[in-house]
């Protein structure tokens, strides 16, 4: 599944960039910025363990540059191929009469074939990524898995009808002369509003790969001879090293009292005196009483 799916992207970028090349500008090239890189992440990352983190980036990027594309091809190249067809005797002249030329020509049924190979490349991410995430249970029908493929299911024909939007570009070619003069208007306007809906469904597409982030715990050690883990372990060391309040309080040496003062020792006797006899008591109360 992963090789297919590299070539897969290959085959696509490289045809694409064929059609612009030829029919639009070949500054048009400057999407193998992102292309390029994209491709060497798809080889790098090439275990299946790895699919559920690193396939929704990569559909992700795919999806914006694509988008990009296919408004061009809508566009300007569209509208521009030449209407050629294969006769059927072709294929037993196929080395003889150089149908070989004629099969892989520029023409809007190789660029629809191309564009086909979208929702073959997104089926390709889903299957890596189902097998990611689900593992052995992908073999067994489950909400999850029954979702998972759906979506598959449903994005895949979205991709098929844009493809098939394709058409409307050359429509006034299939209505003829006639009905194309008299609708001229309509078409335009059908024209000009298919580039917007499809750059929005592509774009939007790229939210519809799923993925999972994948939490590691580290389970603490256990000694073998306590049965006690490293936690209740650092815990126990902890509260070891903490200074103990209540030892240390009553371990420190108390400092004695000083004499009691002989002055208020006096006054206070004094002031008892006062009070027996029925005397303000005050300093002046005092200062009278001693003299």
């Amino acid at each position: 599944a992963h090789c297919a799916e590299v070539l897969c992207l290959s085959l696509q970028i490289v045809l694409l960039d064929f059609f612009l090349v030829k029919y639009v500008h070949p500054a048009t090239l400057v999407t193998l910025c992102v292309e390029v890189p994209l491709v060497l992440h798809a080889l790098w990352y090439w275990r299946g363990e790895l699919a559920h983190r690193v396939a929704p980036t990569e559909w992700l990027a795919y999806s914006w540059v694509h988008a990009a594309k296919v408004v061009v091809l809508f566009c300007r190249v569209m509208p521009r191929l030449p209407s050629s067809s294969v006769p059927l005797s072709a294929f037993k002249e196929i080395f003889v009469s150089g149908a070989v030329e004629q099969l892989f020509s520029f023409s809007p049924t190789v660029l629809t074939n191309v564009l086909l190979l979208t929702p073959v490349f997104y089926s390709l991410l889903m299957f890596r990524t189902s097998r990611s995430i689900f593992g052995t249970n992908s073999h067994r029908v489950t909400v999850d898995l029954v979702m998972h493929y759906d979506m598959l299911w449903h994005v895949a024909i979205d991709m098929v009808d844009q493809v098939d939007m394709f058409r409307y570009a050359r429509l006034a070619e299939q209505l003829g002369h006639n009905v194309a003069m008299e609708r001229m208007r309509s078409i335009t306007n059908l024209q000009m509003v298919i580039p917007f809906l499809l750059f929005l469904s592509i774009s939007l597409q790229g939210q519809a790969l799923p993925g999972v982030m994948v939490d590691e715990w580290v389970i603490p050690e256990t000694r073998p001879d306590s049965g006690e883990h490293q936690a209740e372990r650092e815990v126990k060391a902890t509260f070891r090293t903490r200074p103990n309040i209540a030892t240390d309080a009553a371990e420190e040496p108390r400092l004695p009292r000083p004499p009691p003062d002989r002055v208020a020792s006096t006054e206070s006797s004094a002031e008892l005196q006062h009070l027996e006899m029925g005397l303000p008591v005050g300093r002046r109360g005092l200062d009278d009483g001693a003299a």
